[in-house]
């Protein structure tokens, strides 16, 4: 019963289904061949179904999700996952403090600085750890690679909006321009809420990005949370700070089921998180403005990557990339590509960097 089997996929990886949109209610784990009632989804468009490109994917025979989790693998690349320690910044790295408008951000660099430059931006609650295992295989490919600590998170937790100002994300934007602008323009990846600040910068400053990577970024508009696919329904009608007590509780109680090492640096890191920077960027997430048209007339190179497990199902991400004219990748991971499927993450990465760079610029 435990025997690994490959399959191919050549349809919509978010639930197995054929091309049909009456066998895909855009859940993650959905079983292969299940018809949906109708009316029994999320309230979004069910997913089209349409091919995209074929992918290997390691399923148990007694498994019903569409993906195995590397928690239960016992190849050294799962036991390297597993143990792998969050808290420790790998030898190669440089730290170094940002002067940011908002304040001193906790920054690292790997690779030679002659290297073309790629930007590393955390989720709410992350730090540049997040990228801990991306940023070094970048830098071994010849990249310039940094990532940081947004405001107000880990170590950056002495910048912020100051007593009169508020916790939002043109805050984060400004300090984005300010790195972006420091390092001649970049490579971009936003992760989660980053790359809801992301979407506004690639409108306002085009001209510092090669390329922008949306990776696991909340894919509707409006209050984001109301379209998660397991929470969703309980969420319809919250309040920024009930919002930040929910994500708090989840860390705490481990509701990710990350690998203990993880879960540890996870709660770590909330001590020094301010609690005014969670709450805040609660408010941006529920009220993200349709960019959809703007951002597929930017001119930009895009791509948007999310987990199989995500909060938000493949139907949604993938539907978002066609939404703003990017190409479209998937991971047999949750939220956290970056953190569970690392070696895929980077070689599309690289990949999608260096089609970008052998383009003439725009």
């Amino acid at each position: 019963m435990g025997e690994q089997l490959e399959v191919v996929l050549e349809c919509c990886r978010a639930c197995w289904g054929p091309e049909s949109s009456e066998r895909c209610d855009g859940k993650p784990g959905a079983v292969p061949g299940s018809p949906v009632p109708r009316g029994s989804g999320t309230g979004l468009p069910r997913c089209v179904g349409r091919p995209v490109e074929s992918s290997t994917v390691v399923v148990r025979a007694n498994e019903r999700g569409p993906v195995s989790s590397f928690r239960r693998r016992k190849d050294p690349e799962a036991a390297f996952l597993r143990n792998f320690r969050w808290d420790q910044l790998p030898p190669s790295s440089r730290q170094f403090t940002f002067d940011a408008p908002s304040g001193p951000l906790a920054t690292v660099e790997w690779g030679a600085s002659d290297g073309t430059s790629v930007l590393l931006a955390p989720g709410i609650t992350g730090s540049k750890e997040d990228f801990s295992l991306v940023g070094p295989a970048l830098a071994a490919r010849g990249y310039r690679v940094w990532a940081l600590d947004l405001a107000g998170q880990y170590q950056s937790h002495q910048a912020g909006p100051g007593l009169d100002g508020e916790w939002s994300d043109e805050m984060h934007l400004q300090d984005l321009v300010a790195v972006l602008e420091a390092m001649g323009g970049a490579h971009f990846v936003g992760y989660s809420y980053a790359g809801i600040v992301g979407r506004k910068l690639l409108l306002q400053r085009p001209d510092l990005l090669r390329s922008v990577f949306f990776l696991s970024v909340p894919p509707v508009p409006g209050n984001v949370f109301a379209e998660m696919t397991l929470v969703g329904g309980l969420l319809q009608r919250t309040t920024p700070k009930v919002a930040a007590a929910a994500m708090l509780a989840g860390i705490r109680l481990n509701a990710s089921r990350v690998t203990r090492t993880r879960h540890r640096f996870a709660k770590d890191r909330l001590e020094l998180t301010v609690r005014g920077s969670i709450v805040g960027a609660m408010g941006d997430m529920l009220n993200v403005p349709d960019l959809s048209a703007q951002l597929a007339t930017s001119g930009v190179p895009l791509m948007v990557g999310a987990g199989a497990k995500d909060m938000w199902s493949l139907c949604q991400h993938r539907e978002h990339a066609e939404q703003i004219g990017a190409q479209f990748r998937s991971y047999t991971s949750g939220h956290a590509p970056s953190e569970t499927a690392p070696k895929e993450l980077v070689r599309d990465l690289a990949e999608f960097f260096r089609k970008v760079d052998s383009e003439p610029a725009r």
